[in-house]
Order: C-alpha cells, then sequence, then structure tokens
C-alpha cells in the first residue's frame, strides 16, 4: 500500500511539474533557449548646430566627434547591433564606431579593434542564430559617433547610439572576430578625398585582410557616403561582392544591405580587398569620402594547414 501511494506521489509531483514547465514556457522550442537581451547607450544630449559648406563636403574642422565609454558588468556574446537616433535626421551622422581602446585592429595595429560600424543608413545586423562576437567585461570599450550637419537647421537635443542584443557566455555561440578593410588604408580618420568633376572615381582599399589560419565568413556590412555609387569586396582580386546604395529623394543615403551568410572559406593563401566608387558632380572636391567592409569571420572547420603555412580542406 505504502509503495503505490509512493508511486501516486511521484506520478503527481511530476505532473505538477511538466503542467509548471509548459506554462512558462509552452510548446515552443525557441522559447526553452536562452533569449536575447538588450543593452542601450547613446550619447548624452547634444546640439549639432548647422554649417553650410560650398559642394556638401564636410572637411573634418566642422566635424563634431563624441566619445562615451561603455561599460559591461559581464563577459557577453553580442547577437545584433542597432544604431539608433533621437532629435534629428539621421542623415547628420557621418559615422559611429564601438571599439576596444585596449585591442589592436588585426590589419592595421596601430589602430583600435573595431567591433561594429554605422553610418546615416543606420544598418542593423544580427548574427546567424549559432553565432555571436566576445565582448569581455574588462574591454575598454568606446562608443565613438562623429556628426556632420551641412544643411541649414540646428538640431538642439540630438541622442544617438547603439542597441546591443545579447547572451551570456554560457551559451553555446561559435565565436566570430570583426574584419575591417577601409578605402583609406590605415588612416585613422577613414576618409579620402575625391577630386571635383567625377562621373566614377575608384579608390582601392591598398591593405588587404590575409588570415593566420582558415576563416569562413560568416556575414557582412558596407558604408558609404553622399555620391557613392558602391563598394565591391574583393577575393584575390576576383569581384564577389557588390554593395549598391539607394538614395531617397533628397539624395540621402537610406540603404546599402547586408552579405548574408556568404559562407566562405578564406585561407591564408588568400587577400580580401575592397574597390570603393564615388562621382562628384560638384565643381569642389569631397573631403570626407568614406568606403568602409566590416565583415564577421569564425574559425573554418575541417582544414589544415601543412609545414609550409598552406592551408587546405580535410
Amino acid at each position: 500500500m505504502k509503495t503505490r501511494l509512493a508511486i501516486v506521489i511521484s506520478l503527481v509531483i511530476i505532473f505538477l511539474t511538466l503542467l509548471t514547465y509548459f506554462l512558462i514556457y509552452g510548446l515552443d522550442p525557441e522559447k526553452t533557449s536562452q533569449k536575447d537581451e538588450t543593452l542601450s547607450f547613446a550619447i548624452t544630449p547634444t546640439a549639432i548646430l548647422s554649417h553650410e559648406h560650398p559642394g556638401g563636403a564636410d572637411p573634418v574642422e566642422h566635424a563634431i566627434f563624441i566619445n562615451t565609454p561603455i561599460e559591461i558588468k559581464e563577459d557577453i556574446f553580442i547577437t545584433g547591433f542597432e544604431p539608433i537616433i533621437n532629435g534629428a535626421p539621421s542623415e547628420i551622422i557621418h559615422h559611429g564606431i564601438l571599439i576596444d581602446a585596449n585591442d589592436k585592429d588585426f590589419i592595421c595595429p596601430k589602430l583600435p579593434k573595431t567591433f561594429f560600424a554605422f553610418g546615416g543608413e543606420l544598418t542593423a545586423l544580427s548574427f546567424p542564430k549559432e553565432y555571436g562576437l566576445k565582448l569581455n567585461k574588462s574591454d575598454n570599450l568606446i562608443l565613438q559617433i562623429m556628426f556632420h550637419n551641412p544643411g541649414k537647421i540646428d538640431y538642439a537635443d540630438v541622442i544617438a547610439g547603439i542597441n546591443l542584443k545579447y547572451k551570456s557566455v554560457d551559451s553555446s555561440l561559435k565565436e566570430l572576430e570583426p574584419i575591417v578593410i577601409n578605402a583609406a588604408g590605415c588612416n585613422g580618420n577613414w576618409q579620402f578625398t575625391v577630386p571635383p568633376k567625377q562621373t566614377e572615381f575608384t579608390k582601392k582599399s591598398g591593405i588587404s585582410f590575409k588570415p593566420k589560419e582558415p576563416v569562413e565568413l560568416i556575414i557582412g556590412g558596407a558604408h558609404l557616403h553622399k555620391y557613392g555609387l558602391g563598394l565591391k569586396a574583393l577575393i584575390n582580386d576576383l569581384p564577389t561582392k557588390d554593395f549598391v546604395p539607394e538614395y531617397d529623394s533628397l539624395e540621402n543615403l537610406i540603404k546599402i544591405g547586408v552579405w548574408s551568410e556568404p559562407k566562405l572559406v578564406i585561407t591564408n593563401n588568400d587577400a580580401i580587398t575592397t574597390e570603393t566608387v564615388y562621382e562628384n558632380p560638384t565643381m569642389y572636391p569631397i573631403l570626407d569620402a568614406m568606403g568602409t567592409l566590416i565583415l564577421y569571420a569564425s574559425p573554418a572547420e575541417n582544414f589544415t594547414c601543412d609545414i609550409s603555412g598552406f592551408c587546405f580542406k580535410k
């Protein structure tokens, strides 16, 4: 009798446990996995005053740079970035970057490591669900935003920043590394000049990404400015991906797009470069042209390298 009673009690406990589980999580298996959380970081409300400059070019002396330290309380995996702005149109953002001032860029070691970059097009980026970009609480993270306002309207209280989607590091995500290739090479401000009266001015990056070990490209994006016609990613000098911008009726760049899951393996025998193309219909030089490619890569599986350093699939 006691044995039967114990069995009944055990079954009741199991039933109540399962009932509680399904009341909380439902039948959707996705709800049983760790969900993304969000951290938001922004500059304090700032006045961005107007200025007019011939041809719409925007020299550095008219720009406003704002650096905002970012502190995270634990090690996390970033699963997505979302740029934000309030109080002004997004085109007053010249560019923004999230950097680790204590770490070095892979291609340009004199520059800090860049995790994410964006412009007035406010391109959001979400990594495929099995990948994440690791940030450590010990990182010296800085959000830097450069504003320019060559129009005629002053903006009194501009707030801009980024939302970081993240999971904790105990999730089983594959780690990503950022790769930044600038048309301006290792120039710290990422800018180059387009001469006046150009129908098609091409700027080759002059720098390249060559991995030490085979990596797989997972996702990528690009950044251009007004009068930018496109950015081309090349692998071993072969055109591989075109980023073509879209403009609105006021000639504001509103969209570039994302290179979604290219799944290309790059070995140390390969090199990625870029070509950035601008037009300039004005009689003034464009002093602040940019062409930035940012890729995210993960160690390639099932590849090996011989004693000479040549890498190949197993």
